[in-house]
């Protein structure tokens, strides 16, 4: 093989691993989440058994009612009754999703739709002012 053919081999093989490399990197990361919300509803008790589901989607948000959150952890036994926890395994930004989750989470416990709810972190994560400013407390 002449050196320029085997040299654009190498310089592929490489570019292919690097791509897969990259790929891996989000399923990582996504993975590592999905324990982190599995381990924490597990500690926390909400569980199925408690009446707590995952992935719950409310309706009906936003200023033209056409937004929907969903919502990682929700425990809906009946109009009286509804909380909900968000669990964040990585940062907690000021960046348009997290400060809009934030906003209809504002909205679903204002318009009185929840009783209660909470957005639980890693522990040691940092948590923009931005975010902490528009009402997200630490509770210890």
């Amino acid at each position: 093989m002449p050196d320029d053919e085997l040299r654009r081999h190498w310089e592929r093989e490489e570019f292919r691993a690097r791509q897969a490399q990259e790929r891996n990197l989000g399923k990582k990361n996504n993975e590592r989440g999905m324990h982190f919300h599995y381990g924490m509803a597990q500690m926390r008790g909400e569980t199925r058994e408690n009446g707590w589901v995952r992935e719950h989607t409310e309706y009906g948000l936003g200023g033209d009612g056409k937004d929907y959150r969903r919502i990682d952890q929700a425990r809906v036994v009946n109009a009286q009754s509804r909380e909900f926890s968000e669990c964040k395994s990585g940062r907690v930004d000021g960046d348009e999703k997290t400060l809009n989750q934030l906003a209809m989470d504002r909205q679903l416990l204002e318009s009185g739709r929840y009783g209660s709810g909470r957005w639980v972190t890693v522990d040691g994560k940092r948590i923009s002012k931005e975010i902490l400013e528009r009402g997200l407390h630490r509770e210890r």
